[in-house]
């Protein structure tokens, strides 16, 4: 599935810096240049991230998303960065562990949080260029799971915390 194949991919690469493109994802023009330049000027960091363009089926743009303000908080509140203009040092592999396969609608959600957990904001570095695209359509998994992003989100959070102020209904 996905989560194995993106953890597979993981454990085989030999880059320095790791990330991954679902089907419907695109990168940039210079994406990776730009990624490798801010490694290599910030080699103690552990998450790059930039903005990412979204679209739909017909490649038509619905919205830029910025993505400079994000922080434990807004992932905690059910935001996500955008996964396909993320990437990570390989020490984060190390430091906090592949995809949880328990998590088969959240994968990025849950490794983002664990991750934003782990690590001060200093080595979480966000850059101010769009680097990917989203194609967003009804078919889309995150589209087609709503329900279930919910559930797993919530079972996450219970896990890492106490979550007995979170409301039930």
């Amino acid at each position: 599935g996905q989560i194995a194949a993106i953890n597979e991919g993981f454990t085989m690469a030999t880059g320095e810096i790791l990330g991954w493109l679902n089907s419907d994802d695109l990168l940039m023009p210079n994406s990776l240049e730009t990624i490798a330049t801010e490694y290599m000027e910030n080699e103690s960091a552990r998450v790059f991230w930039g903005d990412c363009i979204v679209i739909d089926e017909k490649n038509r743009i619905l919205e830029t998303k910025v993505a400079k303000d994000w922080n434990l908080k807004r992932l905690i509140l059910g935001g996500c960065l955008p996964q396909p203009s993320t990437f990570i040092s390989r020490n984060v592999i190390h430091e906090v562990g592949l995809l949880d396969p328990e998590y088969p609608w959240t994968p990025d959600w849950t490794f983002y949080t664990r991750v934003f957990l782990r690590y001060k904001p200093e080595l979480l570095k966000y850059i101010p260029v769009v680097l990917s695209v989203d194609r967003h359509h009804e078919n889309t998994k995150s589209r087609q799971g709503l329900e279930r992003i919910t559930g797993e989100r919530r079972h996450f959070i219970d896990q890492v915390y106490d979550a007995s102020c979170i409301p039930t209904e």
